[in-house]
């Protein structure tokens, strides 16, 4: 749905995306199948349950109409509490005070988050934790990226987060216009690099 809904990118099931080492498709882990995700629900006695999202007030808001309408077609009702990015910071960052959050993460090789027990999403599993350092201290690549892979599919059959969609960069820039990076460009932009041919 996100996919469709933004024209461009892919659905994510797992915390390393495609470009990233340790990329694998986990959709075998977690793929969307609301028959399952109720019969969970209710084998975990948790049946009309209401939680609140927690978002940055400057995303736009079809990702959490999808969200509320997802998660009340499997009987979870969702409120969206859209607040000011320091308030955000400050509630679910640093304080870690919420239900569910969504936030946009572009970091690239950002795996140490899933390691770190004390980063906001408090994901703390030791095995994940021995599998990242060992994915360190491996002198292959190759041994680095299976190591990586190997953890990643651990958080992702714990059900850590559910990873969304990995967006796609759609930029269009003048053919008179040079410096414009053709790789990373969901990253900050050195203006400095730019400048205009004449003519």
């Amino acid at each position: 749905a996100f996919t469709d809904a933004f024209g461009a990118g892919q659905t994510l099931y797992g915390p390393i995306p495609e470009l990233d080492p340790g990329y694998e498709d986990l959709s075998d882990v977690a793929p969307y199948d609301p028959d399952a995700a109720r019969q969970l629900l209710a084998d975990a006695g948790a049946e009309d349950l209401d939680l609140t999202l927690t978002i940055p007030s400057f995303y736009p808001t079809t990702i959490p109409q999808i969200l509320v309408s997802d998660l009340n077609e499997v009987g979870i009702t969702l409120t969206v509490n859209s607040v000011d990015f320091p308030t955000w910071i400050n509630d679910v960052y640093i304080n870690k005070d919420y239900d569910l959050s969504f936030v946009l993460h572009t970091e690239a090789r950002d795996f140490e988050n899933w390691a770190n027990p004390d980063y906001y999403f408090t994901y703390d599993n030791p095995e994940v934790q021995e599998l990242y350092q060992e994915s360190l201290a491996a002198t292959d690549e190759t041994e680095s990226a299976a190591l990586l892979a190997e953890a990643a599919r651990i958080v992702s059959e714990d059900a850590a987060a559910d990873w969304l969609y990995n967006g796609a960069s759609i930029v269009a820039v003048g053919t008179n216009v040079t410096g414009m990076p053709s790789i990373n460009v969901n990253e900050r932009l050195n203006l400095a690099n730019l400048a205009k041919i004449a003519g």
